[in-house]
């Protein structure tokens, strides 16, 4: 699944993010803490075997080692979206 980073929550749950970038955000290692709304990483095409034409994020969630549907437990009010390209044009043009 390509490059990935796991986070550790609360309890026994985590949420892990594959196929990201080859290049992490600054800071983000084995161990790190981090906080809500922090970069991690960045959508990148590292995995082995894909199908996908367009760089794409997978995002999932296990609770005590079982998979789980994460909109079971995150707050949809919450969620927000982002420009494919708000990485690259921070200018406002």
């Amino acid at each position: 699944m390509g490059k990935s980073v796991a986070i550790k929550h609360s309890g026994d749950c985590y949420t892990i993010y594959r196929n990201l970038s080859d290049t992490l955000a600054q800071g983000i290692e084995a161990g790190a803490t981090v906080t809500g709304g922090q970069l991690i990483g960045s959508v990148g095409e590292s995995a082995m075997v894909e199908i996908a034409e367009e760089p794409h994020l997978h995002f999932e969630m296990t609770v005590g080692g079982l998979q789980v549907d994460p909109m079971e437990y995150l707050d949809e009010s919450k969620l927000t979206s982002k420009p494919v390209d708000s990485q690259e044009n921070t200018s406002g043009k």
